[in-house]
Protein backbone atom coordinates (compact mmCIF):
# COMPACT_ATOMS: atom_id res chain seq x y z
CA UNK A 1 0.00 0.00 0.00
CA UNK A 2 1.41 3.64 -0.83
CA UNK A 3 1.33 6.62 2.08
CA UNK A 4 0.44 8.92 -0.37
CA UNK A 5 -2.66 9.10 -3.27
CA UNK A 6 -1.06 9.69 -6.90
CA UNK A 7 -2.68 12.90 -6.41
CA UNK A 8 -1.39 13.81 -2.78
CA UNK A 9 1.29 15.75 -3.49
CA UNK A 10 0.08 19.69 -4.42
CA UNK A 11 2.86 21.77 -4.02
CA UNK A 12 1.46 24.87 -4.14
CA UNK A 13 3.63 27.43 -2.52
CA UNK A 14 1.64 30.31 -3.39
CA UNK A 15 -1.30 29.04 -1.02
CA UNK A 16 0.98 27.05 1.21
CA UNK A 17 -0.38 23.87 0.67
CA UNK A 18 2.19 20.74 -0.16
CA UNK A 19 -0.13 18.24 0.28
CA UNK A 20 -3.94 17.11 0.75
CA UNK A 21 -4.11 14.99 4.24
CA UNK A 22 -7.14 13.30 3.36
CA UNK A 23 -5.04 11.52 0.30
CA UNK A 24 -2.68 10.27 3.27
CA UNK A 25 -2.84 6.55 4.02
CA UNK A 26 -1.17 5.85 7.04
CA UNK A 27 0.80 2.18 6.56
CA UNK A 28 0.61 0.60 10.57
CA UNK A 29 1.94 -2.16 8.91
CA UNK A 30 2.80 -5.16 11.41
CA UNK A 31 4.82 -8.27 10.21
CA UNK A 32 6.96 -11.27 11.60
CA UNK A 33 10.23 -8.75 11.75
CA UNK A 34 9.77 -5.26 11.42
CA UNK A 35 6.50 -3.03 11.73
CA UNK A 36 6.05 0.59 10.56
CA UNK A 37 3.52 2.94 11.84
CA UNK A 38 2.34 6.38 9.92
CA UNK A 39 3.08 7.19 6.53
CA UNK A 40 6.63 6.50 4.45
CA UNK A 41 7.37 10.50 4.61
CA UNK A 42 8.46 10.53 1.05
CA UNK A 43 6.70 11.25 -2.20
CA UNK A 44 6.22 8.75 -4.75
CA UNK A 45 9.02 8.18 -7.61
CA UNK A 46 8.28 9.39 -10.93
CA UNK A 47 7.64 5.81 -12.10
CA UNK A 48 5.26 5.31 -9.41
CA UNK A 49 7.31 2.57 -7.12
CA UNK A 50 10.83 1.88 -6.54
CA UNK A 51 12.75 0.03 -9.30
CA UNK A 52 12.87 -3.80 -7.96
CA UNK A 53 16.71 -4.87 -8.82
CA UNK A 54 18.67 -8.17 -8.12
CA UNK A 55 22.05 -8.17 -7.95
CA UNK A 56 23.90 -11.51 -9.24
CA UNK A 57 24.98 -13.78 -12.08
CA UNK A 58 24.61 -17.05 -10.13
CA UNK A 59 21.82 -19.43 -11.58
CA UNK A 60 19.87 -18.76 -7.64
CA UNK A 61 20.42 -15.30 -8.72
CA UNK A 62 19.29 -14.85 -12.17
CA UNK A 63 16.24 -17.41 -11.50
CA UNK A 64 15.29 -14.80 -8.55
CA UNK A 65 15.18 -11.93 -10.61
CA UNK A 66 13.50 -13.41 -13.17
CA UNK A 67 10.62 -13.74 -11.38
CA UNK A 68 11.01 -10.87 -8.87
CA UNK A 69 13.00 -7.99 -10.43
CA UNK A 70 12.92 -5.31 -12.96
CA UNK A 71 16.65 -5.49 -13.54
CA UNK A 72 19.35 -7.67 -13.08
CA UNK A 73 22.50 -6.12 -12.54
CA UNK A 74 25.39 -8.45 -13.00
CA UNK A 75 29.29 -8.48 -14.35
CA UNK A 76 30.28 -10.49 -17.16
CA UNK A 77 33.44 -10.35 -18.81
CA UNK A 78 32.14 -9.99 -22.80
CA UNK A 79 28.23 -8.57 -23.87
CA UNK A 80 28.29 -12.00 -25.33
CA UNK A 81 28.45 -14.03 -21.66
CA UNK A 82 26.09 -11.17 -20.36
CA UNK A 83 23.19 -11.79 -22.77
CA UNK A 84 23.56 -15.66 -22.85
CA UNK A 85 23.34 -15.24 -19.54
CA UNK A 86 20.25 -12.75 -19.47
CA UNK A 87 18.82 -14.06 -22.56
CA UNK A 88 19.58 -17.86 -22.64
CA UNK A 89 17.23 -18.20 -25.78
Amino acid sequence: MDSFADDAFIHDKAAGICFDPAKLRPLNYVGKHFRVKGPLPLSRPPQGRPVIMQAGSSDAGVALAARTAEVIFTVAATLAVAQARVCPN
